[in-house]
């Protein structure tokens, strides 16, 4: 996930990586922040598919939501629940853009 629009919330990445060399492009894989009353605990690491198969997935899974329920998960940046609906929003697909067959 490209966070660059959340960076001037104060977000930066728990874990992150740069994508392809010629791109450069700053990716995140693990966030956490506020939302009003709230806080998010978000990552890009598409782990349920692989919740049913793989052990350290489920393990994986298992800690970020202790963390989560835990008393260290405090967020420093804070995000406006606007921005935050409109950067997470699932978006419409676009005319021929489907994973579905045809």
């Amino acid at each position: 996930m490209e966070f660059s629009p959340l960076r001037p919330y104060g977000v930066t990445p728990i874990l992150r990586v740069i994508d392809w060399y010629q791109a450069n492009q700053n990716n995140a894989h693990l966030l956490e922040f506020r939302v009003g009353k709230g806080a998010v605990l978000l990552t890009s690491l598409n782990v349920l598919p692989w919740l049913p198969s793989k052990i350290e997935v489920r393990n994986f899974l298992q800690a970020l939501m202790d963390y989560a329920r835990g008393p260290q998960f405090s967020p420093a940046a804070s995000v406006p629940t606007e921005e935050f609906i409109r950067l997470l929003a699932p978006q419409p697909a676009a005319p021929g853009d489907s994973t579905l067959p045809e």
